[in-house]
């Protein structure tokens, strides 16, 4: 199966499986029904060489990192599928946790949604990051490390005016040494 066929469509599992036994069989020796002993386990072949195997990679790792990418995409780019997505599945900057009416290929991008934004942060740049729900004071966002319930929608550029913070704008007081 062609690579980008992983990275274009939602492949199940059970596809998957069969491709990874198929690696397994051509790989370990297998030929037809008759097994030959395996001196290795599929799971050390498919490390990094730094780590000692072979630097192959799991098909179910493929997958994982391909949607990683498409959900960075709808996180970061103003493409027409990036943009479609965002009007359908998103409230604000966020995405809906489990809509009913979403695609499959739209769950394969919720579910590692969390893993891109556990290893992300976000640059400040002009400002247009929203305040209370970005990680942009690290990897956790001020609600998150100031334990507050808020529900302002204010971006930074509107509390960071010519390089001075205006704190009054804000509807929740934070401490000033978190900034």
């Amino acid at each position: 199966m062609p690579i980008h066929l992983i990275s274009s469509l939602v492949v199940p599992e059970v596809v998957l499986q069969r491709l990874e036994r198929i690696f397994v069989e051509f790989l370990l020796g297998e030929s037809g029904r008759k097994n030959k002993r395996k001196w290795v386990a599929w799971d050390s072949l498919v490390v990094p060489t730094s780590e000692g195997g072979l630097g192959l990679r799991s098909l179910d790792d493929v997958k994982k990192a391909f949607f990683m990418k498409k959900a960075w995409n709808v996180l970061t780019k103003n493409s027409i599928r990036a943009k479609y997505f965002r009007e359908k599945y998103f409230i604000g900057n966020f995405p809906l946790s489990n809509p009913s009416f979403a695609s499959k290929f739209w769950n394969h991008i919720l579910y590692v949604m969390d893993l891109v934004e556990q290893h992300s942060s976000w640059c400040v740049g002009r400002g247009e990051v929203d305040f209370w729900s970005s990680k942009w004071v690290g990897s956790s966002t001020i609600k998150e490390v100031e334990d507050i319930d808020t529900n302002q929608t204010i971006l930074i550029r509107d509390v960071c005016i010519g390089g001075r913070w205006h704190w009054d704008l804000l509807h929740v007081p934070i401490s000033e040494s978190l900034i």
